[in-house]
């Protein structure tokens, strides 16, 4: 069995998508098992950033007018719109628990860098807005971290066993 960080290459059918949508520090099979597992729990989601494009060619296609070549989506990961995260603050949580995961911490540091390529920046920034977000802090903190803390629980603990 390969160890779980190895680093991916291209020309895998199964890995090439997420290779070429991803900055390069998440090009292991480490961070593919994170992401492919928050998307499956309904954290992110793969998302075209040129949907609008995409939507107005195949309207003027519809209508008979020459669009020209029809567009490549532009993929992007962002918070899944159904999903547990609703706030900033709380993908910014899920990235500092994801850098701590995925090993690429510096030193006791979170490495925000690929998150913010992923995500936009500032995400560090916003981090402390869950205790800002109601009345009683420590309510609000608990209420927005719990569903991350335990989709990082139960993948700890499916990595463990393995």
């Amino acid at each position: 069995m390969k160890p779980q960080n190895d680093i991916l290459e291209p020309g895998c059918p199964e890995t090439d998508f997420f290779y070429y949508n991803m900055p390069a520090t998440f090009r292991t099979r480490k961070a593919l098992e994170l992401f492919t597992a928050a998307e499956r729990a309904g954290l992110l989601c793969w998302a075209a950033t040129n949907q609008s494009t995409i939507d107005n060619w195949h309207l003027l296609e519809e209508s008979g007018l020459d669009a020209g070549p029809e567009p490549e989506p532009d993929f992007r990961i962002q918070p899944a719109q159904a999903g547990p995260i609703k706030i900033r603050a709380q993908l910014a949580y899920w990235c500092k628990l994801a850098s701590s995961y995925l090993g690429i911490d510096r030193g006791a540091t979170t490495n925000w860098k690929p998150f913010e390529i992923l995500f936009g920046k500032g995400l560090k920034g916003t981090l402390h807005d869950i205790r800002y977000t109601a009345q009683d802090p420590d309510d609000a903190r608990q209420e927005y971290t719990r569903p991350i803390d335990e989709f990082f629980a139960t993948l700890n603990t499916s990595t463990n066993e393995q």
